[in-house]
């Protein structure tokens, strides 16, 4: 009887690791989080499986009286996956140089979005707060908070998902700071949607955190606050640009697909105002169409094309506007 209740327990923990996608740890399976900042997200399109099981069973799986227990805090077993920190030295354009630094993570494919704090030894070790955004995330806003008893970021973003990739999970990875600099992310949570998912949906998560860390001797507070959105969005099938004078008559029509329209714009010297027209087909095969419309106030124009199988990505070209005759 005692090793039947012992096959069930154990069947039924395999199920529930299985579910959650819970196996070996990739790296550092047992350190701690402690006072590391956050600095952003990784959105990443396969789960990063990082929880070290065999070592949590280890350490929790007991027999007492013959009963099965698990007893123990799960969070010390939650692997780490690192960033890769490349560095270049670049020139400025009075001759100074500067090193540029980014933290890649080359093991997963996704798209990043954080705040990571970088040291230039090329600039009297010049510490500042830098900003890495991969391409994919939209109305990107950013601030830094600075104080003599305070620090932090707020980072807010978006990503435009093609209709129908949600169903298909997508996962929100936290990314972490060291004190001595090193950029990791944590396994984080998946989002899924159900049914056509149509264009409008919008799912949101914010991750907040603050930690209290030591700056030249002295303690002070970090505050993090990311939000991340996802919003499902059909995917463009042809774009027209249409040129209109001050009496709305048409000048110029030109239509392209997404992915060949040009960056450059050159405004007829009539043109008063542009609209962009966004062909779509939703789920039920309606043509959809959508129209921007772009001033003289306006420097760019901007739409969405695909840039992978599940990301669209906001796309600009630059309007060469008339100039007027003095």
């Amino acid at each position: 009887m005692m090793n039947k209740r012992i096959s069930a327990v154990l069947l039924t923990l395999l199920i529930i690791f299985t579910l959650t996608g819970c196996q070996l740890a990739r790296e550092d399976g047992t350190a701690e989080k402690s006072q590391d900042k956050l600095i952003g997200v990784y959105v990443s399109y396969d789960y990063i499986d990082l929880f070290d099981f065999e070592s949590y069973m280890n350490d929790n799986l007991k027999i007492s009286g013959g009963e099965l227990k698990i007893d123990g805090e799960s969070r010390k077993y939650e692997g780490r996956m690192y960033a890769v920190r490349k560095d270049e030295v670049k020139t400025a354009s009075q001759g100074e140089k500067y090193t540029n630094t980014e933290f890649v993570f080359e093991e997963v494919e996704g798209i990043g979005m954080f705040s990571p704090t970088i040291t230039d030894p090329l600039n009297n070790d010049l510490t500042y707060i830098s900003f890495s955004g991969d391409e994919g995330f939209t109305d990107v806003q950013t601030h830094v908070i600075g104080g003599n008893n305070e620090d932090g970021i707020e980072l807010e973003g978006t990503l435009y998902i093609s209709s129908g990739a949600m169903s298909k999970a997508l996962y929100i990875n936290p990314v972490y700071q060291s004190a001595d600099g090193r950029v990791y992310l944590v396994t984080g949570q998946g989002f899924v949607a159900t049914g056509d998912n149509g264009e409008g949906g919008v799912y949101t998560q914010t991750l907040t955190d603050k930690v209290t860390v030591k700056e030249n001797g002295k303690s002070k507070s970090y505050s993090s606050s990311v939000k991340v959105s996802l919003a499902t969005m059909y995917p463009t099938e042809k774009v027209t640009i249409l040129q209109m004078d001050k009496d709305s008559n048409i000048l110029k029509k030109d239509e392209y697909k997404p992915e060949d329209v040009p960056n450059e714009l050159k405004a007829e010297s009539t043109a008063d105002y542009i609209i962009v027209e966004s062909t779509k087909t939703t789920y039920d095969k309606q043509m959809k169409i959508e129209r921007t419309i772009f001033s003289k106030s306006d420097q760019t124009l901007w739409f969405f094309c695909k840039g992978d199988d599940k990301v669209l990505i906001k796309a600009y070209t630059t309007i060469l506007w008339n100039q007027p005759t003095k």
